[in-house]
């Protein structure tokens, strides 16, 4: 049975659509990100919890630095686990106006008690929404890859501060 956060992700898709957009000069060079992952119906990744902060590199090119958290409760033949995951890549959002597509590449390294540490990568499409001068919403689906563990589905929804 698909979870609340997953049926919640259409209502927040509608709302970001319906929500009045301010005139936006040109996007910041700087931004700080705080990206809440979604639980998927097909068993996909963990949700989990980034903060991810972006520079302008040229174009529309961004460097991206990300620091994701992830947890799983104790269950029945399995223990906690924790996992903390820097990584660092590229993303590219072209400015199109209030609707922005945005593609990124990232790779790190996940460390977690029990597993060690493993590479890991990440690949994502998404598309964001103007609030402010300065903010911005979005949601981004994705393929996340961890050494050991293969090949997972990943969305999140994000919440994009420039200055």
């Amino acid at each position: 049975m698909p979870s609340s956060t997953w049926r919640l992700a259409p209502l927040l898709l509608v709302l970001l659509a319906a929500a009045p957009s301010a005139a936006r000069a040109s996007p910041s060079a700087r931004w700080l990100a705080l990206e809440p992952g979604l639980a998927l119906p097909d068993g996909g990744a963990r949700p989990g919890l980034a903060l991810a902060a972006g520079w302008w590199l040229e174009g529309e090119v961004d460097v991206v630095t990300r620091l994701a958290f992830e947890a799983a409760p104790r269950t029945t033949g399995r223990p906690a686990a924790a996992e903390v995951t820097p990584a660092c890549g590229l993303r590219w959002a072209p400015d199109l106006g209030a609707w922005r597509p945005a593609l990124g590449l990232v790779g790190g390294v996940r460390l977690g008690a029990a597993a060690g540490a493993r590479a890991t990568g990440l690949l994502e499409l998404g598309l964001e929404r103007a609030l402010a001068a300065d903010l911005t919403a979005g949601l981004a689906l994705g393929l996340g890859w961890t050494e050991g563990a293969g090949v997972a589905p990943r969305a999140a929804l994000a919440l994009r501060l420039g200055f």
